[in-house]
């Protein structure tokens, strides 16, 4: 009988399992390595991160409250100190082993290469291997980097208009001309009439800037310069964040000086003056508190001694309005005093406590530093209490005019001496009157600064 053949499966040499196995586990071990140190890595990286910005931006904190004093450089070494130290508060303490943290100000890499007011942190952790510990014994290096900036810059607007939706909220009246010069005339109201006037050939000029308007002209007004340029979204209040001053303890007391007393005769003959041609009284400010003030008027002649006299310069108008009509305005002309001034006026709710001055000679410098730098005239934001100032050719005042919940009134002059009535106005609105002329001559050391303190890189 024929053989009958059986199936039979074919049996594994010994040994073939145990090596298929541990092939597998390689692969096996690899993707579990692969997941948890790639894992640990993505979570350091996002850690190294978020501590370089940190520490970024608290040394840009450092140089942006010293920028005043040092311009953006770490002369004091107190930015690279604040950097590291809030590395270390994180973790990353710079030990040389498993942290690295590098501080550099100004940066030596990236967009901001010897940019003062900029500092570079990079920071780099090694992380220790745990499975992955089977493709090699060293640590995995992790860095991340950053740069912060915090300073305070110029901004080239010679009118900034907050008002959003007033009909002729920048308000050329009569036949007078705005001169602007080396800035922007912004106004941010979307009014079809948002520019205008109530006159006839009424004025605005614009030399070295450009007409930014939210809105439209009304046809009234002629504008000198470049074509408008329409801006969608409005400019943001520049100095939004400038604390209001602390209201000092202690008022001061206004007291008149005779021309012919002792104390008067200094001032006077470094203004050119003699007693005898002092037909009112002499005041002799210190900056302070004043809870009231006279009111000052032709042939008077008001001294303000300047920031060195105290440290801020800050005359803080308590509910006393500052009104002057023809006296003589200086400040200290001796050179005793140094530094400049800025009125802060509190009107505390009442309508009458402006600031109002017409005519007269007037010679008012803004502080040269300090965070009120550029800054003569700074009123309470909510209070809607006008400024007018109203020229006679005698005018040489500089700085910014900070009128963010009123409007500022100026009035030129029609002699041939032209007015410079401030430097640079931010207001809610801004009127002009008359047929006079005046000029707002932005410079860069005359006006307020926009605060830079945020990440860049």
């Amino acid at each position: 009988m024929p053989r009958t053949q059986t199936n039979r499966r074919p049996v594994l040499r010994r040994g073939k399992i145990i090596v298929l196995v541990a092939l597998s586990l390689i692969g096996i071990v690899g993707i579990v390595a692969i997941a948890a140190d790639g894992g640990l890595m993505l979570d350091q990286r996002r850690r190294v991160q978020a501590v370089a910005d940190a520490a970024a931006l608290a040394a840009a904190s450092d140089m942006f409250k010293n920028y005043p004093t040092y311009s953006g450089v770490d002369t004091q070494g107190t930015a690279l100190d604040v950097a590291k130290s809030t590395a270390a508060a994180m973790g990353y303490t710079n030990d040389q082993k498993t942290s690295f943290v590098t501080v550099n100000i100004p940066p030596k890499n990236g967009d901001h290469i010897g940019q003062t007011g900029y500092v570079e942190v990079i920071i780099e952790y090694r992380q220790s291997r745990t499975f992955s510990g089977i493709f090699g014994s060293s640590d995995m290096p992790i860095k991340a980097r950053a740069v912060a900036r915090g300073r305070w810059v110029p901004f080239k607007n010679g009118i900034l208009v907050l008002d959003l939706t007033t009909s002729e909220a920048l308000k050329a009246n009569g036949g007078g001309t705005i001169s602007v010069t080396g800035a922007d005339i912004i106004v941010n109201s979307t009014d079809p009439q948002s520019v205008g006037g109530d006159g006839t050939g009424a004025t605005i000029q614009v030399t070295d800037g450009n007409f930014v308007f939210a809105g439209g002209v009304k046809s009234n007004t002629t504008l000198i310069g470049p074509t408008p340029l329409h801006q969608d979204t409005p400019t943001p209040d520049p100095l939004a964040y400038l604390p209001e001053p602390t209201l000092p303890a202690t008022a001061i007391k206004v007291n008149a000086i005779n021309p012919n007393a002792a104390n008067a005769k200094g001032y006077l003959d470094a203004l050119g003056l003699q007693a005898k041609d002092i037909n009112g009284k002499v005041y002799v400010l210190d900056p302070g508190r004043y809870d009231s003030m006279p009111n000052f008027n032709n042939g008077d002649v008001v001294i303000l001694k300047q920031a060195s006299a105290d440290g801020s310069g800050i005359y803080y108008l308590n509910g006393s309005g500052f009104t002057s009509t023809g006296a003589t305005i200086a400040i200290d002309p001796t050179g005793a005093t140094t530094g400049g001034i800025m009125f802060y006026n509190d009107p505390l709710g009442k309508t009458s406590n402006g600031i109002n001055i017409t005519g007269g000679k007037v010679t008012i410098n803004p502080p040269s530093s300090g965070i009120y730098k550029g800054i003569s005239i700074f009123q309470e934001r909510s209070a809607d209490v006008p400024l007018s100032i109203t020229g006679q050719g005698g005018m040489q005042i500089t700085g910014t005019f900070y009128v963010a919940g009123g409007t500022i009134k100026i009035t030129g002059s029609n002699s041939t001496t032209l007015d410079v009535i401030g430097s640079q106005y931010i207001s809610r609105t801004l009127e002009s009157g008359g047929n006079g002329k005046y000029a707002v001559s932005w410079q860069v050391d005359q006006t307020a600064r926009l605060r830079q303190l945020q990440l860049v890189e």
